[in-house]
């Protein structure tokens, strides 16, 4: 009888030392802040030549009690019509390092029918502060010089996909005459290469 008592007092504390360990949500959390704290000097760094500034927009409910995910929001404030938003995420319940999601975001102003490709080398350099170096101004060039003619109907939209390895891709929307994005997903480096 006394042994059944110990037993049932014990094997909780062993389960959740043999699962994913009592503790471990929380050491995830605090080695994910840390992770993100790296990425995000380097992305202040690396948008440092071109004289923009790496706005952290996360907000405590971005990170509730409970959450499975580690998230960060920032923005990067371009010009009036275009800014870069990018999200970065951690699963808390396994040892992946991350995820990115970097999107230039550009409205059309007044009669503008192009997209403006000025700012693809801050996109790539923020890009390639979050792990990826085969994302360069270059590439993102010609994959949107390589999309297909805009549809003159207005709203109808257009999505195209370059994919840069098995863990990355470029994203171009376009909504017709209103705006357009070009977005990159990926995995983050490793905390020893981030």
């Amino acid at each position: 009888m006394i042994a059944q008592k110990i037993v049932a007092a014990i094997l909780p504390v062993l389960l959740c030392l043999t699962t994913s360990g009592c503790t471990s949500r929380e050491e995830a959390r605090q080695a994910a802040a840390q992770r993100f704290d790296t990425y995000q000097t380097a992305m202040s760094e690396a948008l440092r030549p071109y004289l923009f500034v790496l706005q952290d927009e996360t907000s405590p409910d971005d990170n509730y009690e409970g959450s499975n995910y580690y998230v960060r929001n920032y923005t990067v404030t371009l010009d009036d019509d275009t800014d870069i938003s990018i999200i970065l995420k951690s699963r808390l319940s396994s040892g992946a390092s991350g995820t990115a999601s970097i999107t230039l975001n550009h409205i059309y102003a007044g009669a503008e029918t192009t997209a403006a490709q000025t700012y693809t080398p801050v996109f790539s350099a923020l890009v390639q502060a979050t792990g990826n170096a085969d994302v360069t101004d270059s590439l993102c060039q010609e994959f949107l010089e390589e999309l297909p003619e805009s549809q003159e109907i207005t709203g109808s939209g257009r999505t195209d996909e370059c994919s840069v390895s098995d863990t990355s891709s470029l994203y171009y929307y376009d909504d017709g005459e209103y705006s357009w994005s070009l977005s990159y997903e990926g995995e983050l480096a490793s905390a020893s290469g981030g």
